[in-house]
């Protein structure tokens, strides 16, 4: 019937977002209620974290504005949105003594006294998904 096609269209959907859902989780353990966090999976995060979400700018400037304002303790990135890649290029950059391009995701890699990398997820193939930085500074 209806509820059995409506399931099968929608258990792909929750499966594709494991990762995000576990960094969902891992926020919501570390974190108290009410703590702020930057996501480019604004929903998923939100739902998984049961906290406020700020959805993650594509400028650092935005970025660095946000930080001051929401003061949000962890940031998250994920390969489902824009946020892996902008550490995959800003990776790519800093590998190869170039100057990373004007990104959240630069911008947490190249201030590591002000964020920790906390927590690393993998897709089922092996290859990179969801990153969660902590504020420390």
């Amino acid at each position: 019937g209806n509820i059995s096609s409506a399931k099968a269209l929608a258990e792909p959907k929750m499966q594709s977002y494991a990762e995000v859902a576990r960094a969902g989780a891992f926020i919501m353990q570390n974190s108290n209620p009410g703590e702020r966090v930057i996501s480019d999976s604004f929903f998923q995060t939100g739902h998984y974290s049961n906290r406020p979400v700020d959805m993650l700018p594509e400028s650092k400037r935005e970025f660095v504005q946000l930080l001051e304002k929401s003061k949000a303790r962890f940031i998250e990135f994920s390969f489902y949105q824009h946020g892996g890649n902008q550490l995959a290029q800003a990776t790519t950059a800093l590998m190869n003594n170039q100057t990373p391009p004007d990104t959240p995701g630069a911008y947490v890699l190249t201030h590591s006294g002000e964020f920790q990398l906390v927590l690393a997820e993998k897709f089922p193939d092996g290859n990179p998904s969801t990153f969660v930085f902590k504020r420390v500074a």
